[in-house]
């Protein structure tokens, strides 16, 4: 019983101190943008025509700050979060599904009365809702930039080893939440980054996420890691993950049938570490454009848009270079 209360004790303390800094990060590390319907977006520049981001699985607004600043100089650019992610309310259904994402995106652009038709730019798991959008409003997009897109194909149909990766992904983010809430994750995102030299420290040195996490975090502006470690301090932010996570599946069947109109113009950028069978689905989803270009970018990874993002940026611009007749009739 003495062993029980103490453990109590602990985590209750625990969970206190973690609601302490939750409250002081939301202090310290402030939306940068508005929120419009609980959706957080950051806009950036002005001009015509307006980039619209959309980010990959996790990820929030701070995902584009290099590629948003770049093109911001001389245009509108628009990133936003995702329920639960970023500064954005969680969704309260705690699901994942394309159809209501796809049409968070579009109630987002109407009431910001984002000028059409605009270019929309897409990491990951963002193609399915660039590409579900644009099949039901193409009349309002000029254009469309692919990176490292997530396919249908990878998913439509998982073998029984994706969906045993995909239950074990989704119930280790629960866990992580739960864990999250009494501070554990907070602390284990703390000592991640305190080391200052290239080892990834004792633990991460044997577990692949932990170094991928570490990796990648070290490719952001130094101001942004804050932000985004404070994100990931939050349980609801792995209650999101796990929902998304659940949910792929149905997510790639329910774009598999909505693809974007050929007439649309189509840039796709495919990190170099990408298996043969997935730069051909790639390749697949430029080709069906009647304007598609695909791009192998072969020092990037997943993430090019931190690898290098200024290829993104020249490939935005060769987009509204390539479509700057469509934009100016529509003026």
């Amino acid at each position: 019983m003495l062993l029980l209360a103490a453990i109590a004790g602990i985590l209750t303390v625990s969970a206190t101190v973690q609601w302490a800094l939750s409250v002081l990060d939301s202090r310290r590390f402030c939306a940068p943008g508005t929120f419009v319907n609980g959706l957080h977006v950051y806009q950036l520049g002005a001009g015509n025509p307006a980039i619209v981001f959309e980010s990959g699985l996790g990820a929030s607004c701070l995902s584009w700050r290099i590629v948003q600043s770049q093109l911001a100089a001389s245009m509108a650019t628009y990133s936003y979060d995702r329920a639960g992610f970023g500064w954005s309310s969680p969704d309260r259904s705690g699901r994942c599904l394309l159809e209501r994402r796809a049409e968070d995106l579009h109630t987002l652009l109407r009431a910001l009365d984002v000028p059409k038709p605009y270019v929309l730019v897409a990491h990951s798991f963002g193609a399915y809702i660039v590409s579900f959008h644009a099949h039901h409003h193409p009349e309002e997009i000029a254009g469309i930039v692919l990176v490292d897109p997530l396919t249908p194909e990878e998913w439509v149909n998982p073998t029984a080893a994706q969906r045993w990766r995909l239950r074990r992904v989704a119930f280790l983010n629960r866990f992580a939440g739960v864990l999250a809430f009494v501070g554990v994750a907070r602390f284990g995102l703390w000592l991640l980054l305190r080391r200052r030299d290239e080892s990834p420290g004792p633990l991460s040195r044997h577990i692949e996420t932990l170094r991928r996490i570490r990796s990648e975090l070290k490719k952001f502006p130094p101001e942004v890691v804050p932000f985004i470690r404070a994100h990931w301090s939050r349980s609801r932010f792995y209650w999101a993950m796990a929902a998304n996570v659940r949910d792929l599946a149905a997510c790639a069947k329910s774009v598999a049938q909505c693809s974007i109109p050929p007439h649309l113009p189509v840039t796709v950028l495919s990190g170099a570490q990408q298996p043969p069978e997935r730069l051909a689905e790639q390749a697949a989803l430029a080709n069906a454009s009647q304007q598609g270009h695909h791009i192998v970018c072969a020092q990037s990874a997943h993430y090019i848009h931190l690898d290098e993002p200024g290829l993104i940026t020249a490939a935005v611009q060769e987009m509204i270079e390539r479509t700057a007749g469509q934009i100016a009739v529509s003026k």
